[in-house]
Order: C-alpha cells, then sequence, then structure tokens
C-alpha cells in the first residue's frame, strides 16, 4: 500500500501491532504518514508467550490457518519502538494487570 508522506494529522491502530511481522516498521510507517506534531493513537497486547493453555490452542489455530501468527514484545520494547520513530509518548494506560497497553504518542517535529 502507498504511504503518503506527512499526509495525515492522526493515525488510529487499534490492537494491530501484535499482528504485524515488524513493529518497527509498522511504528515508522505510522511516522511517515503523519504531519511533524500529528498523533498515533493505539492498543496493543504486550506479552512474549501467551499464558496457561492459550499458548497451545494459538499453536494450533495458527497451524490450522485459523489465526494468525501474534508478535511477542514487552511493554518496554512497545515504548522504544515509538521513540526509536521519532515519537514522545503523551499519554499511557494500563488497565489493572492486562496485558493492552494504550498509547498517544505525538511525532515530534523534525
Amino acid at each position: 500500500m502507498p504511504i503518503p508522506a506527512g499526509k495525515y494529522d492522526v493515525v488510529l491502530g487499534l490492537n494491530i501491532l501484535q499482528l504485524m511481522e515488524n513493529i518497527d516498521d509498522a511504528i515508522g510507517k505510522c511516522a511517515t504518514m503523519l504531519k511533524p506534531g500529528g498523533y498515533f493513537i493505539s492498543s496493543s497486547v504486550c506479552m512474549t508467550k501467551p499464558p496457561g493453555m492459550w499458548k497451545y490452542l494459538l499453536g494450533v489455530m495458527q497451524l490450522l490457518q485459523l489465526f494468525p501468527k501474534v508478535q511477542g514484545f514487552t511493554e518496554a520494547q512497545l515504548l522504544q519502538s515509538h521513540r526509536a520513530a521519532g515519537f514522545e509518548i503523551v499519554e499511557q494506560f494500563n488497565h489493572e494487570n492486562q496485558p493492552v497497553v494504550f498509547l498517544v504518542a505525538k511525532k515530534l517535529s523534525t
């Protein structure tokens, strides 16, 4: 998909980064699409391995091509990927021991 540079004020990515093959590339493309001072709003599941039985269930579902491959990363890795792409985290929210992280990131002026 063509990526228009500096065209948008806001990019929204809900529950998608963990499904991308490379989150650094995905976040970088979002930064490219945004105007300086634009916002990338996202929610992401941050875990390196699925807990308990989910590990086996997801493995079988992926083998049968019923579920996409899920990338594992920590919250710290997610934040670092945003910063490396030129974002400043302006809001961050985690809900009571859930692995989902909501972020509002502002593209720094270049």
